[in-house]
């Protein structure tokens, strides 16, 4: 059987850093909203109908957005049973359905085929160095790498052959 080798393809191994956050998403709701909605609604807003409708209390700091909706650690098992079960969460004007985390939510299937080789062989710093400019320190930002994937770990086997990584 033949292989295929791919230049833009770099494997991830799951690591016990993925695996803990793995387990701790077991514990997230996925409160989904319309895709043009979500950008109106706050954590605070969510934080307070979980509470009013559900008498779970959730922190702050387990409410984050990930694309279009927003990831809720959800620490009771008994709350997130209830949530689950009720499937919705009563907010006005809109109502976002409640999901149970999957790895799969938000991964978009996609040909593996060298789509990007001409960025993956990019050299900034070749390139500048042959326009006579300063080598530069940049800031990124990453967006659709699924939660459980999302740690330093993760970021520097994708990035490492082509930038340091603080």
């Amino acid at each position: 059987m033949d292989r295929f080798y791919y230049s833009n393809l770099t494997i991830v191994d799951e690591g016990e850093d993925i695996k803990q956050r793995t387990t701790q998403l077991q514990e997230t709701i996925i409160a989904r909203f319309p895709q043009h909605a979500s950008y109106n609604i706050s954590p605070q807003a969510i934080q307070a109908a979980a509470e009013t409708q559900f008498g779970a209390f959730i922190k702050i700091s387990d409410i984050s957005r990930y694309e279009t909706s927003f990831l809720l650690h959800i620490h009771s098992p008994s709350a997130r049973r209830d949530m689950l079960t009720k499937g919705y969460l009563n907010m006005t004007p809109l109502s976002p359905n409640l999901i149970p985390w999957n790895p799969e939510y938000g991964s978009i299937a996609t040909l593996a085929y060298p789509q990007l080789s001409a960025i993956h062989n990019f050299d900034y710093n070749t390139s500048a160095r042959n326009l006579g400019k300063p080598l530069k320190q940049i800031q990124m930002k990453i967006s659709g790498i699924p939660p459980h994937l999302c740690s330093h770990t993760t970021v520097d086997a994708l990035l490492n052959k082509i930038a340091t990584i603080r």
